[in-house]
């Protein structure tokens, strides 16, 4: 079987849709020797940022010497993106390999695609003999295939209503589901601020006999500078002086994401998991997390962010204004279908100047008629171009005479005009 094939296979078990609950997955890691007891791992849930999370994490542990292993979803262009030794992807080999030894179980069991995936993660970091691994939730946490594991840390970032059908609708329903990644004994570090989502993990770390651990705006962290390129912010951890550092990822709530696994690397410092810290600050100067706030200048100037609910809609907007006060941009958007659509046009409206609506290629795309529908009701400017190449196209010769516009939404629609513009992830 080569990587191809072997591709072909895996997103064909998108049929099986997704299955939460855990029986499946923890059979499967049975049968493979249950290969994610064999390192720490550093377990990260969260509506948004814990993506931009693990990868800070990963950058600060790889420049301190240690073998990192990451799995995160979804991906924006290669599948191989999910898997990461020492910020490098796996191997095609790798992959063939493991649909090869392992289809005729997936197929029997009804394995779906993400279980798939996490097995494949936690086999190639067994074989890798990484140090510490780093595990993000797919959705929720509760039920998600990852919570097999027992960390070393639980790390809970910033929480809002999404996946409402799945999740629930209120913030109580998703604090629950996220907390339940949360283990007998396990530390806790959250940058959650909601009051309503503070109580429900505060009490399940009670139930569980564990500490929890909260980042605090100002308190812990201090955001100095944003720029087009980076983010300079302050942190200290109980009384400690505060020590100022840098990310090359932009915005506000990178600050926070960075700060977050400042926390979490001190933390695992505090439980012997780690002991070399000393070089954090260089590895936050050099994360790679592309499609987030990603400038992309070869013969194009675009920003590129997957901003696809109204939270990550709001950081989007609030990063514009700070580096770009005043101004309005072209936008290219295609998302997803949602019930919060209102919500999103809302940010959306704020750094508009003409939007550009698309459809990326999946069944999950939004309804049309929704969006111009809000569009209408935001009073924004629109242009509907159901391609997402070829509203890109439209956006380029929209955006002639400005500095730069926008490309926003889904995974599928940021990875779709990647491919076809070769940019690299």
């Amino acid at each position: 079987m080569n990587y191809q094939e072997a591709l072909d296979f895996l997103l064909n078990l998108e049929l099986f849709g997704v299955k939460l609950g855990l029986t499946n997955i923890t059979k499967f890691l049975n049968r493979l020797g249950n290969p994610q007891d064999c390192y720490p791992v550093v377990h990260i849930a969260g509506t948004n940022g814990k993506g931009s999370t693990a990868a800070m994490i990963e950058a600060m542990l790889v420049e301190n010497g240690y073998k990192v292993g990451k799995f995160t979803s979804p991906h924006l262009v290669d599948y191989k993106e999910r898997f990461r030794i020492n910020k490098r992807k796996v191997s095609e080999e790798f992959v063939a390999d493991f649909v090869a030894d392992h289809r005729d179980r997936i197929r029997k069991d009804r394995i779906t695609f993400f279980e798939t995936a996490t097995a494949l993660a936690f086999q190639l970091f067994k074989e890798e003999k990484v140090d510490i691994a780093i595990a993000e939730v797919g959705l929720g946490g509760r039920l998600d295939a990852t919570n097999v594991i027992e960390p070393s840390i639980s790390v809970i970032t910033q929480l809002a209503l999404d996946h409402l059908k799945v999740l629930g609708n209120t913030m109580e329903k998703i604090a629950t589901e996220k907390a339940g990644i949360i283990k007998k004994g396990v530390p806790v570090v959250t940058s959650a601020t909601d009051a309503r989502a503070i109580d429900v993990l505060s009490d399940f770390a009670n139930q569980r006999k564990t500490s929890i651990e909260r980042l605090l705006l100002e308190k812990n962290y201090r955001v100095e500078d944003v720029s087009m390129l980076s983010t300079k912010f302050s942190y200290s951890r109980n009384s400690d002086p505060p020590r100022t550092f840098e990310t090359n990822l932009s915005g506000a709530h990178m600050a926070e994401n960075a700060a977050l696994g400042l926390l979490t690397v001190d933390v695992l410092r505090d439980a012997g998991i780690v002991d070399n810290t000393d070089m954090s600050g260089e590895g936050l100067r050099n994360v790679h997390w592309p499609g987030r706030f990603q400038v992309v200048e070869n013969g194009i100037r675009a920003i590129f962010d997957v901003a696809h609910n109204p939270h990550g809609m709001k950081a989007l907007a609030e990063n514009l204004e700070a580096v770009f006060p005043g101004e309005r941009f072209v936008v290219v958007l295609g998302v997803l279908q949602r019930r919060d659509f209102s919500s999103l046009f809302e940010q959306i409206a704020r750094f508009t100047r003409k939007l550009i609506i698309c459809r990326p290629k999946t069944p999950r795309a939004a309804i049309m008629e929704e969006l111009v529908q809000n569009a209408i009701a935001g009073r924004i400017e629109f242009a509907v171009v159901e391609d997402a190449v070829m509203a890109f196209g439209v956006a380029e010769k929209e955006a002639v005479d400005d500095d730069y516009f926008i490309v926003t939404g889904s995974h599928f629609t940021v990875g779709e005009i990647f491919r076809s513009r070769g940019v690299q992830t």
